[in-house]
């Protein structure tokens, strides 16, 4: 007897073999097409079998019309194709992160898989995906389907997402609420159009940050509980974090602890020293305001920023060898351009997840060091150019540009800008061959990680403004990719900023 196949319907009526790879097969990630599930895929079986038994006597066929023994066909309307398009290149392909850069898009990837079913959670998806569809293939009617769908959202948001019915729906609603709040902010990113804003709106209305506040609200509420906390809360905090040190905000005491908010081992040691970083840098922004700081505070914020490099670069020896990266040089390869490129210099890995691991590493020790540069820069001028303060900015300075240059030099391979030759790996001694894969498209699921470290480089004070440029421009590509109109900003008078 044969065994059933595990395989998608659209491979089979396409007639061609597939991996049975969820939540799409490699097949419909390639042909752009719309994977139906195999749940989808026994329905049609069951059809077949009952068309078999009819056609053998052995069971009489029924009267009336005859819909059961129509095959499955995969729906291809407009929002299934914008939502199979979002999970084929967003995180069907997603790569494997370690936990310490996993982002929002694991929390999708694990709701989709635990099998949850929520009618607000899958309006988000699918005016998201429509959102996305629409730019990235300049698709008009997916837009105006986006801006219905995202309609009938708010009315829905604004009905269950308030504190009453967190409460009684609780501890399961709070997952549902926050994944639809953070898709709701991914959707207004999306949307964004640099035409509707005047040039002093600037960053504010890119971020959204109204629906952030919405998130930080609901965590605050499920803080107050006794409840574990899931991939989404753990993930949504995350997210929190990294924006209030685009905004320069100082993060509140409940959402400090890290392991309250699930985070382990080497994320745990990560987590501190990101909340660190944010609240350091939130204390520089105000006394920047002010522009005084009282030399004991001075001295009290220095030793905090000293100490907190330090406690980064022994973070960086916690990783394990087996995710060290390796600098190459394409010196030798006439083709490489700075379009894709910032120097001859690149780093690599033995995949994708841990390269994400050392940008966010390369880029929390940018924040440090530009936080401390920008200390000591209020303290009162010296008289001598050699003093003690003066190489202290010097040597801070030099550490901020191999940080930057280190971050611009693993962003190619972590885009999937060059492979090495399959007859090298990174542990010989032998110089790899490097192949560069520059006129192939930049996966959506390999840029999101690198869409943060970036921002965060685009605009840090102290890093040099042929840094900047390059990390804006990149962004702007980026967006382009991931049909992010706040991204696609990047480079302009609106996106440059100070953090």
């Amino acid at each position: 007897m044969p065994h059933p196949s595990t395989g998608c319907q659209t491979c089979k009526n396409r007639r061609i073999k597939c991996d049975g790879a969820k939540p799409t097969c490699q097949r419909c990630t390639k042909s752009q097409r719309l994977c139906v599930e195999s749940i989808d895929t026994k329905r049609a079986c069951l059809s077949i079998h009952s068309e078999n038994l009819y056609a053998s006597g052995k069971t009489k066929r029924p009267r009336g019309p005859r819909s059961s023994l129509t095959l499955f066909r995969p729906n291809s309307d407009l929002p299934s194709r914008a939502v199979a398009y979002y999970l084929n290149y967003y995180l069907g392909t997603a790569i494997n992160l370690p936990t310490v850069s996993a982002c929002m898009s694991e929390c999708l990837t694990s709701w989709k898989a635990s099998g949850r079913e929520s009618g607000m959670v899958d309006l988000a998806i699918s005016s998201l995906a429509l959102a996305i569809f629409s730019r990235t293939q300049k698709h008009r009617p997916a837009a105006r389907e986006a801006f219905k769908a995202y309609g009938r959202l708010l009315s829905v948001a604004k009905e269950e997402i308030t504190q009453a019915k967190i409460l009684t729906r609780w501890p399961e609603g709070i997952d549902e609420c926050l994944l639809t709040v953070v898709l709701m902010g991914w959707y207004e990113t999306t949307m964004h159009k640099l035409e509707y804003f005047g040039p002093k709106d600037a960053i504010a209305p890119m971020h959204s940050w109204s629906h952030y506040d919405g998130a930080m609200a609901i965590l605050r509420a499920w803080n107050m509980s006794y409840n574990a906390p899931s991939s989404v809360v753990k993930q949504a905090r995350r997210g929190i974090i990294r924006l209030a040190l685009l905004r320069s905000y100082q993060l509140p005491d409940w959402i400090l602890d890290g392991h309250r908010f699930g985070e382990r081992s080497i994320d745990l040691s990560f987590d501190k020293l990101l909340v660190q970083a944010a609240n350091l840098h939130h204390a520089l922004k105000c006394h920047k305001v002010k522009k005084s700081l009282h030399a004991p505070m001075s001295e009290h914020l220095e030793h905090q920023a000293r100490e907190l490099d330090e406690a980064s670069q022994d973070w960086a020896g916690q990783i394990p060898s087996a995710w060290s990266y390796r600098p190459l040089d394409l010196a030798e390869t006439s083709q490489w351009s700075r379009v894709d490129f910032y120097s001859s210099t690149i780093y690599c890995c033995t995949n994708h997840g841990y390269a994400t691991v050392w940008i966010n590493y390369f880029t929390i020790r940018m924040i440090i060091l530009s936080t401390y540069l920008g200390l000591l820069k209020l303290d009162p001028p010296s008289e001598f150019i050699g003093s003690a303060s003066g190489k202290e900015r010097f040597a801070c300075s030099i550490q901020l540009k191999e940080m930057a240059d280190s971050l611009a030099s693993t962003v190619p391979f972590c885009l999937g800008r060059f492979e090495l030759g399959k007859c090298h790996d990174l542990d010989t001694s032998n110089e790899p061959t490097v192949i560069l894969k520059t006129n192939e498209r930049i996966l959506p699921a390999l840029a999101l990680p690198a869409v943060w470290p970036m921002s965060v480089a685009s605009g840090l004070d102290g890093v040099e403004p042929a840094q900047q440029l390059w990390f804006s421009t990149q962004l702007a590509r980026l967006g382009q990719v991931l049909g992010d109109g706040a991204l696609e900003c990047a480079g302009t008078d609106q996106w440059r900023h100070e953090l």
